[in-house]
């Protein structure tokens, strides 16, 4: 048995093929941005393995298989906080399938539907400063003008492999990471 991986960005340009492997007998881990709800709600069909915020929580059906935050985490509430960004960071709860944490929540009306990490700014000056002084600890993807959700740098699904091979039973070698360009 192979576990592909595939980023959801990825996942329409080889639906078929990856549909093929899955009924050959091997799994699909599949991951993307956005939080461990949002995962199951758009792709839970598509794969066997999830990847959420960027690899840094994995897990498949209600188990828990990889969770490591970003050592950026409280770097980035810091500058936040300095600069009066409203933010959500409700982090999945790892003992309750589908539960969130409010980790770091200065805004409750911002809702983590889609994403863990969510900010809300202000004006384009409040904007500029926090990406300036983040861009070494996160990247902004914005939803709107003044929404966004952060993906961390150091988050990657690769950083799960060893923990993911312990739970699924396979060798490393049985994990083959595509992107479009593979098929």
């Amino acid at each position: 048995m192979k576990l592909y991986c595939v980023s959801a960005d990825d996942y329409e340009k080889q639906a078929s093929v990856l549909e093929e492997y899955r009924r050959q007998g091997n799994m699909v881990f599949l991951y993307g941005d956005c939080s461990r709800a949002c995962m199951k709600r758009r792709h839970i069909r598509e794969a066997n393995v999830f990847g959420a915020d960027g690899g840094e929580f994995v897990f498949s059906g209600c188990y828990s298989l990889f969770e490591s935050r970003s050592g950026y985490l409280a770097e980035t509430v810091r500058f936040l906080q300095k600069h009066h960004v409203r933010y959500a960071f409700r982090l999945e709860d790892a003992a309750f399938c589908g539960g969130t944490l409010d980790t770091y929540v200065s805004d409750p009306s911002l809702v983590n539907e889609d994403y863990t990490y969510l900010v809300r700014f202000d004006d384009e000056k409040q904007k500029d400063a926090v990406l300036a002084e983040c861009a070494a600890y996160c990247t902004f993807r914005f939803l709107n003008d003044s929404e966004a959700y952060l993906i961390f740098n150091d988050s990657d699904p690769r950083k799960s492999v060893p923990t993911v091979c312990k739970a699924l039973r396979l060798k490393e070698e049985d994990i083959i990471f595509l992107n479009s360009s593979d098929i």
